[in-house]
């Protein structure tokens, strides 16, 4: 069983480790939550509950299922941990801890092959429930080859979530603020909708030529039907703002194409959003 102070053992572990991957870490929580934390629903756990009989591994009918057995020593396991593409083929799988032998893997093992553990965790885990609901048994290196292809899909897409965020910065980084001409403010307004709340928040920010605001407001509003009429709301605001400090020379700056289009357009706007253009 896991002794006390073993899961902040294994914390401080991964700390000095200093696993900082997304794959790595994403994976290694939900084994760190469900399985060193005991959560699975091992037949021990359900025993224990009282919602089965007997405590006894489904599969091998020898030992009681608790989690290190079903991810680590049963025999069916040693099987899928004993093919070729393991990252532990040739290790020993007497321990009964899991604890222990997360300690054994995150000291010994690289980062990639840790990832590949992880998902190899997973659907050994799948496969035990395959079995218990619908009879169907994947062989060992079914299993492997699952988990691999599972962890290839997943590092793929978080690859291509990193590529995009550095794109959305590099572009962020070019998009400047351009100063109006001389005798000029520039009138910079955008809007936040919640539609799950039908609220709305607008921004203002008036700016002279060279870039001094000049002054700044924000603005709620609920009963908000739709983003575009927050953001002809929005709009509306910083035009009711230029009026009341009698602001003349103004370039107006926003960033809802729908709602520039309907104000530079000369015919009437029948849409939603028509009463505020």
């Amino acid at each position: 069983m896991e002794q006390k102070g073993d899961r902040s053992l294994i914390g401080k572990i991964i700390s000095e480790r200093r696993i900082g991957k997304e794959v790595a870490r994403s994976m290694m929580e939900k084994v760190w939550k469900k399985a060193l934390n005991n959560c699975l629903p091992t037949n021990e756990n359900l025993y224990r509950r009282k919602v089965v009989k007997k405590p006894v591994c489904p599969i091998c009918l020898r030992e009681d299922e608790i989690v290190c057995h079903v991810l680590w020593s049963c025999p069916a396991t040693m099987d899928v941990w004993a093919e070729k593409e393991s990252p532990v083929q040739k290790w020993k799988s007497s321990e009964v801890d899991l604890a222990e032998v997360w300690r054994k893997l995150i000291a010994e093992l690289p980062l990639d092959s840790m990832e590949m553990v992880v998902s190899v965790m997973r659907y050994i885990w799948l496969r035990r429930n395959w079995w218990i609901f619908e009879r169907k048994f994947t062989s060992p290196g079914s299993v492997l080859q699952q988990a691999r292809a599972n962890l290839n899909e997943f590092q793929q897409a978080q690859q291509q979530g990193i590529e995009r965020s550095k794109t959305a910065a590099v572009e962020r980084m070019m998009v400047r603020w351009e100063a109006p001409k001389e005798g000029f403010v520039k009138v910079n307004w955008d809007a936040a909708f919640k539609a799950n709340q039908r609220k709305m928040g607008a921004g203002v920010v008036v700016r002279d030529e060279e870039g001094n605001v000049q002054v700044s407001l924000c603005m709620p509003k609920d009963c908000i039907q739709s983003a575009v009429i927050a953001e002809a709301t929005a709009l509306w605001r910083a035009l009711c703002l230029c009026a009341e400090l009698n602001i003349q020379k103004a370039v107006l700056e926003g960033d809802s194409l729908e709602v520039i289009k309907a104000v530079n357009d000369r015919e009437e706007c029948l849409e939603w959003h028509g009463h505020i253009i």
